[in-house]
């Protein structure tokens, strides 16, 4: 996990404690969301705000090949 992040600090990634997060206001949305699916918070605001549905991003290249990395020295 330590080179994970120190990987993500070098490509400018910053992060903040979970108190911080909390501050922002997608954190005071109601969730009404009530159905099947263990969606993510980023799925449920958006329900929440009638958006369309966007899908999941793929991760960057450069976390996939971190990974694999990884992997390879297990």
């Amino acid at each position: 996990m330590s080179d994970v992040l120190r990987m993500l600090r070098s490509r400018g990634y910053e992060f903040v404690t979970l108190d911080q997060a909390l501050q922002d206001e997608a954190y005071r949305l109601p969730d009404l969301y009530a159905g099947p699916g263990g969606f993510s918070s980023i799925h449920r605001w958006s329900i929440t705000k009638h958006m369309k549905p966007s899908g999941e991003p793929d991760e960057p290249e450069f976390i996939g090949e971190q990974y694999r990395k990884l992997q390879q020295r297990r």
